[in-house]
C-alpha cells in the first residue's frame, strides 16, 4: 500500500530476486478498489512504469508473476516515497 495525492505521478519498479519468476506484474488500485493502470502494455509486463494518481488516499499494489504460476522473491520500489 502507498499513500498518494491527486495528480501526483508515481513510478513503480520491480526487481526479481529469484530464478523462479521471470517478471512481476503490478496492478494498481485506487482508494475505492478500482483498477487505475493497465498491468501490461502490448501483452508484456512493464517495469518501471509511471502512474498518475486520480485521487488522494491509500492505493493498493497487487503483485503477481507475469508468466506462469511461479513464486519467488521480488521487491517493489516507488518514487516519490
Amino acid at each position: 500500500r502507498l499513500d498518494g495525492t491527486v495528480g501526483e505521478t508515481i513510478v513503480l519498479e520491480t526487481s526479481e530476486e529469484s530464478d523462479d519468476i521471470d517478471a512481476v506484474e503490478l496492478r494498481v488500485f485506487d482508494p475505492d478498489g478500482n483498477p487505475i493502470a493497465p498491468s501490461r502494455e502490448g501483452g508484456e509486463c512493464v517495469s518501471p512504469r509511471s502512474v498518475v494518481l486520480p485521487k488522494t488516499g491509500t492505493y493498493t499494489v497487487l503483485a503477481n508473476p507475469c508468466y506462469g504460476v511461479g513464486a519467488g522473491d521480488y521487491s517493489i520500489r516507488w518514487w516519490p516515497r
